[in-house]
């Protein structure tokens, strides 16, 4: 039986940290497994494209054979050649059919595992959750009874003592005192009854707690496997496409880089730092102790106590919650293009507020603008004064604008890149890296694009 790689050991990572971190926000954790699922769909729909595109390949390649030229001369040894040569490419391109068949097949087993997996654990998290709530609000329930029946008593209780203070030869006393001793008897029974509800809600709490942590740490080695298996695969995909086609154009190279760069770690991290909300956990229900008429406690040695609660177990060593700013104001020195659902659209010295840095050691943070939008935004384009100023523009990290011309065509592959073609002329940002802001003369557009494919004036 072929083994399931979700369940690869994982050791918790102590800089990702899920159970502290995504504790109080368990929904952000679902939607980000639903998309993983996506992901999981998108990958094996491509497999699925290379394995039928190669079929037709090797199938067209395959209908075209040669005949055996037996006649000597030089056209039947260039036939001869090119029969061989046909005969090489069928066998690769088989080969690579093969391949990508078989990356598809797995890809799909792998995603029927995650989807399981992923249901199995909504629907623990749901039972659980459904279970604890019910508690709840039966211990609502049985208070207010027991408040009641206990207000009745106590009015009853009250007035029979004056009463016979008053009067004690009264000859309603008898039927009185027996009115009080049956609600006394009716109070003790709704006592006995929210008692009993107030311990089952502690337990279900408790089972609540366990659950969400061993929840998130199984969703966190989750996570972990199901990018470094799609990682590989990616890179497997890659390679098999350039060994068949022997291609080793820019865009191979790019895509290369692309799948080498990917990093799980670093991925979860960034990911779990933005849905990092504090920890908080509710207190476990109590048991809450009536007043009498006179303002003094009812004491009841049967009202029990709340049970500790059991420790959640945080990573020894995690880091404490990173520092919020003071709402220190700031000025944006680029324009900027939201390439997320996290990031927002900035304006060139549009005023902002920074509202935290939790993503400041990978250059992001997230602020809210005057309008009242939030969203993240790259670190680097924030400065404390209006652009224009020269320390500003130092400490964004850019400099001025050079006027260049498109040497080679280069189509944009994400909404935050310009598609340019040869002879465009544009004027761009250098900022040392491997891509450049540009924007283009003819029709204004802007994006980025290789620094490589740029020929300053």
């Amino acid at each position: 039986m072929a083994t399931n790689p979700f369940q690869k050991p994982y050791t918790p990572d102590p800089t990702i940290n899920f159970p502290q971190k995504l504790w109080s926000n368990p929904n952000e954790l679902f939607q980000r497994l639903k998309q993983g699922k996506e992901v999981y769909e998108a990958v094996m729909a491509r497999c699925n494209k290379n394995w039928l595109a190669e079929k037709g390949w090797f199938d067209n390649v395959k209908s075209r054979k040669f005949s055996e030229l037996t006649i000597p001369g030089s056209y039947t040894d260039a036939w001869n050649i090119l029969k061989d040569s046909i005969v090489t490419m069928e066998s690769a391109s088989q080969k690579a059919e093969q391949s990508f068949k078989t990356y598809y097949e797995t890809t799909k087993t792998e995603l029927d595992l995650y989807a399981k997996q992923i249901k199995t654990m909504e629907d623990t998290y749901n039972k659980v959750t459904k279970k604890r709530t019910a508690h709840r609000s039966e211990v609502e329930k049985k208070k207010d009874k027991y408040f009641s029946l206990f207000k009745e008593w106590d009015e009853l209780e009250n007035d029979f003592s004056h009463k016979r203070q008053a009067n004690p030869s009264s000859p309603e006393l008898a039927k009185l005192e027996k009115a009080v001793g049956d609600k006394e008897r009716s109070m003790r029974d709704a006592e006995d009854a929210y008692i009993q509800s107030v311990t089952q809600c502690q337990q279900s709490e408790k089972d609540w707690d366990e659950m969400l942590i061993s929840l998130l740490q199984e969703a966190e080695a989750l996570e972990i496997n199901r990018i470094d298996i799609l990682a590989e695969r990616m890179k497997a995909v890659v390679d098999t496409w350039t060994e068949t086609l022997q291609v080793k154009s820019s865009m191979a190279e790019r895509a290369y880089q692309a799948v080498n760069s990917i990093k799980p770690t670093e991925d979860i991290k960034q990911w779990v730092d933005r849905s990092f909300k504090p920890f908080h956990r509710p207190p476990y229900a109590t048991a809450k102790i009536p007043s009498r008429i006179d303002g003094s406690p009812y004491p009841s040695p049967n009202l029990p106590n709340p049970p500790t609660q059991i420790p959640v177990h945080f990573p020894t060593s995690a880091t404490a919650p990173p520092p919020f700013f003071p709402d220190p104001i700031m000025f944006v020195q680029h324009e900027y293009r939201a390439e997320g659902d996290t990031d927002i659209n900035c304006a060139q010295g549009e005023q902002v507020t920074v509202l935290n840095i939790t993503e400041r050691a990978s250059g992001w943070a997230q602020v809210k603008t005057q309008s009242g939008r939030v969203g993240f935004v790259p670190f680097t384009y924030l400065a404390d004064t209006a652009p224009g100023n020269d320390s500003t523009a130092q400490s964004v990290g850019h400099t001025s604008k050079t006027r260049g011309v498109i040497m080679t065509d280069f189509q944009g592959q994400s909404e935050s890149e310009l598609s340019v073609f040869q002879g465009d002329v544009v004027e761009y940002t250098d900022d040392g890296t491997e891509w450049c802001y540009c924007t283009k003369e003819s029709d204004g557009l802007s994006g980025f694009v290789p620094t490589t494919y740029i020929q300053s004036y």
